[in-house]
């Protein structure tokens, strides 16, 4: 039997790598530790220690909801929506349909605060019936753009 020397092979990864590949590097506890963490710092106005963290889950589980809501959630803290928005649209392509709304409802709030009210209203309107999209959608309405 050959060893692959390199983890890009198909359609086992190296044996030097196979830790890495068959076990996460963050479990769920220690997940839900980080994003709480993260959510804590970025709401007492320590956001680089915040983005490091969700950028972090981010790389580690990249279909987890949390870290694209808690690092828009410190972008906007620190009055960067277009990094909000950027990282919402980045989020929508790698989470489960299930988890879509969440990032479409935050994903209007961004856009509005990035000025972009007509798209944020679209958005809004087309996440259905939404929980956070509802509450969301009257509050936008009277906005001004990007306030």
């Amino acid at each position: 039997m050959t060893v692959p020397l390199q983890c890009y092979e198909k359609p086992k990864p190296c044996l030097i790598c196979w830790d890495i590949h068959v076990t996460p590097l963050i479990e769920k506890d220690e997940l839900k530790l980080l994003l709480e963490v993260g959510m804590l710092a970025a709401t007492r106005g320590h956001i680089t220690p915040a983005q490091a963290i969700f950028a972090a889950v981010e790389n580690e589980r990249p279909e987890a909801p949390a870290a694209y809501v808690g690092y828009a959630l410190a972008c906007l803290f620190r009055g960067k929506a277009v990094d909000a928005v950027e990282c919402l649209t980045r989020g929508l392509k790698r989470v489960t349909p299930d988890d879509r709304p969440d990032l479409q409802a935050l994903l209007g709030l961004a856009l509005q605060v990035s000025g972009r009210s007509s798209e944020s209203r679209k958005l809004l309107a087309t996440a259905g019936s939404h929980p956070l999209a509802t509450a969301l959608l009257e509050p936008v309405r009277l906005m001004q753009p990007g306030v």
